[in-house]
């Protein structure tokens, strides 16, 4: 089992750390950073690397690969006490998606690549595939990958694209109907002969939606989440992910409750819950939660299937507070410059934690 997992740091991704257990994770080696996915330098001391990189076993080839984007970075060395990186903003126009074969004779990644998408490339907008969504194999071995298209205007679509994987870079050779003002994060599974897309809403209405597809590219029945007697699920603008357990389909997520104790964006505690594929709905008495609310966010997650009775959910505790009178001259104070949030003052860094569910 092999798990990737980042630093943060500043307001931004630091390094990509690994950590793998050969006992079904019993055990854990220790973290380390692979030396294959590295950081690119560019001119005027910008870094271009990879981050949010999730994990897919390839059934065709046997193989387990890593996928995320891109990003660019710069140290702003606002902090003596450690490294700050922050978003290039001016370079968002060149982010791509990224890729990674696992070597399980090295123990390591082999070196990454940028997938090839000509098609997805214009002067005006840019696509940007977020590891911690969820993709699918198709039966040729291809993979259908959703992205997020964030356009100049900070707009943002969600779609789906077909990804071939051969020996070179991974080529993308069908990309599919983009749709939605303020919709990012997507996450798709296939379940009952269809494809079905949940989706994180940037509208602060405090809704999270989904949709259903035949062919996985053109996308249909577009609605919030709601509960089985039809009231609505009430969260924050954070993602969701599927679940296929048993025979049965359910939906991870985090919602607005009286259990959130201040949490930001609601995302503790982290639930789960049935999904009536019929009706698209949410059933209210199946709800279970994951993890419970311990002060820390856990909104970013993923889930990796097991079996058909096994799957593991695997998230990351972080705290952010506002603490009067805590400043620079203080171990873990992070200045966050113009960004208008007052949670990204002081970082804490909690635990990785792993929830086995069976059925």
């Amino acid at each position: 089992m092999v798990v990737t997992v980042h630093q943060l740091s500043g307001n931004d991704y630091g390094p990509l750390h690994t950590i793998v257990s050969g006992d079904m994770g019993r055990s854990w080696c220790s973290p380390f950073q692979s030396q294959n996915l590295f950081k690119i330098p560019l001119e005027d001391d910008v870094f271009e690397s990879v981050h949010s990189f999730g994990m897919m076993h390839h059934r065709k080839t046997g193989r387990t690969f890593g996928y995320g984007g891109t990003v660019f970075t710069r140290d702003r060395n606002i902090n003596p006490l450690f490294k700050t990186e922050w978003f290039v903003r001016e370079y968002a126009m060149k982010l791509s998606g990224a890729f990674a074969w696992w070597d399980d004779a090295r123990g390591d990644f082999e070196p990454w690549k940028k997938f090839d998408a000509p098609q997805i490339r214009t002067s005006e907008k840019y696509a940007h595939v977020f590891g911690m969504d969820q993709c699918c194999e198709r039966a040729d071995g291809s993979i259908l990958m959703p992205m997020t298209e964030a356009r100049a205007d900070r707009s943002c679509g969600v779609g789906t694209m077909i990804v071939e994987l051969g020996s070179g870079s991974p080529v993308v050779t069908k990309v599919g109907g983009v749709f939605g003002e303020k919709f990012a994060e997507p996450s798709i599974v296939e379940f009952d002969g269809r494809y079905l897309m949940t989706i994180r809403s940037e509208a602060r209405d405090g809704r999270m939606y989904r949709a259903a597809s035949r062919d996985g590219l053109q996308w249909t029945d577009l609605a919030a989440w709601s509960w089985d007697d039809g009231s609505p699920v009430e969260t924050a603008n954070t993602q969701q992910h599927w679940m296929r357990l048993g025979g049965a389909l359910y939906l991870v997520y985090t919602r607005k409750s009286e259990l959130n104790n201040g949490v930001f964006r609601f995302r503790a505690p982290l639930y789960m819950a049935q999904v009536d594929p019929n009706r698209m709905q949410l059933i209210r008495s199946t709800e279970q939660i994951v993890f419970e609310e311990k002060g820390a966010r856990m909104g970013n997650f993923s889930i990796c299937s097991i079996s058909e009775n096994e799957a593991w959910i695997v998230t990351g505790e972080w705290l952010q507070q506002m603490v009067a009178g805590y400043g620079p001259e203080r171990v873990g104070f992070v200045d966050c410059g113009d960004d208008p949030s007052p949670y990204n003052r002081l970082i804490y860094r909690g635990d990785l934690l792993l929830a086995k569910i069976r059925v």
